[in-house]
């Protein structure tokens, strides 16, 4: 067996070795964060999430549609993105990623509600309406991920949540202006 190196850590500090690339996970180098603070950074934004996606979800129903709850949570995904894009503080990067992400990340549970009431309204099949629109969501997060990755790589952080909030912006022009009002 071969002996280790001279330079080499001892057992105990490798979970400390990862701590350097996530930090790379942060919004910019400046933030540093430390393990404690990345678990209540997703922690804080999960909680957040579920608040505010509860709260939305009530709010929706007595809304005459759900074009402007898809508009607004789109425009708000992208305020998040630039946020992530051009915020350094840990504070403000967590605040501005359990709010606006928490808002944004409304949009996909209301696109789906849309669809649904769509379906009911044109007198389609829901189950195989839904179907297609999931097939969708289902081929974004295989083809996102690595889409992103590329960009990242190639481009950083800034480049890559710019691009967020402009398909976030997308997302929200389209949602609010372009799909058929259908009543909720």
């Amino acid at each position: 067996m071969p002996a280790a190196p001279q330079n080499a850590e001892p057992s105990s500090a490798a979970p400390a070795r990862g701590l350097p690339q996530i930090a790379r996970l942060a919004p910019g180098r400046e933030v540093a964060p430390l393990a404690g603070a990345i678990g209540l950074f997703f922690a804080g934004r999960g909680a957040v999430a579920i608040v505010i996606n509860q709260v939305t979800g009530w709010v929706s129903g007595k809304l005459p549609g759900r074009r402007f709850v898809i508009g607004v949570s789109g425009a708000v995904g992208a305020i998040g993105a630039l946020g992530f894009a051009l915020l350094r503080g840990y504070v403000e990067v967590l605040i501005v990623g359990a709010v606006a992400f928490g808002i944004g990340g409304v949009c996909f549970s209301q696109l789906f509600a849309y669809t649904k009431e769509l379906a009911q309204e044109q007198g389609r099949p829901v189950t195989a309406f839904m179907s297609v629109v999931r097939a969708v969501f289902s081929a974004a997060w295989v083809i996102g991920p690595p889409a992103g990755l590329f960009v990242l790589a190639r481009y950083g952080f800034g480049p890559l949540y710019l691009a967020t909030a402009g398909l976030s912006l997308v997302t929200a022009v389209l949602g609010r202006w372009c799909l058929p009002q259908v009543p909720s």
